[in-house]
């Protein structure tokens, strides 16, 4: 059975460690538009016209990290937006915990499938080294399937992530999502009567 056809809400929330394949999730959903905290934090650090430019940047600098308020109202402005405009969404990667899950519910009534895509740390670390992006539009690929170094659509060439291309970050941002709250965030929408769906991808990207 096709993961769609599993799924009976018209948006998705999206759960799962660093190289679980989240991005190859959301592409098999076109009607759907990805809703990303570390995308769009990635996109506002360039943006120079956006009020959060200057302390995005300094966090980024001084922390390696934005703070949670930070992620938490770039995602909700956004989903407020596509919201306003009836439009379909996959929220990436948020919420982390059950503070940021509270404030979801409470800021607008959830009408979404809960998917966790669950990796092990040694498969993530494997995925990750192999994983580039071309800078202009973000987007990420895997240097064991993507034929193409330039990209058809912003022209740029593929580059590593910053915040992965060692073992030793890959293993910080795993450490940094082994502290939040899956387990609680899982439980408390299941509370809420929301279908929660976890599929093993250790041995596929679906």
């Amino acid at each position: 059975m096709s993961i769609s056809s599993r799924v009976r809400a018209k948006n998705f929330i999206l759960l799962g460690a660093p190289g679980a394949g989240k991005s190859t999730f959301a592409n098999l959903f076109q009607r759907h538009v990805p809703v990303s905290a570390g995308w769009m934090i990635r996109q506002k650090a360039r943006d120079t016209t956006h009020p959060l430019f200057k302390e995005i940047n300094y966090q980024l600098k001084t922390n390696a990290k934005v703070d949670e308020s930070i992620a938490t109202f770039l995602v909700l402005e956004r989903l407020k937006e596509l919201n306003s405009q009836k439009r379909l969404w996959l929220l990436d990667g948020f919420p982390r915990n059950l503070h940021q899950a509270r404030t979801l519910k409470d800021f607008m009534p959830l009408r979404a499938t809960v998917v966790h895509l669950d990796v092990d740390q040694k498969t993530s670390t494997q995925r990750l080294l192999n994983r580039c992006l071309y800078p202009f539009c973000l987007e990420n690929y895997n240097l064991l399937t993507r034929k193409f170094n330039f990209c058809d659509r912003c022209n740029t060439e593929l580059s590593k992530r910053d915040d992965d291309d060692s073992i030793e970050k890959i293993r910080q941002r795993w450490e940094i999502y082994k502290q939040h709250d899956l387990a609680g965030v899982k439980e408390y929408f299941r509370k809420n009567n929301m279908s929660v769906i976890t599929i093993d991808v250790n041995h596929s990207f679906f």
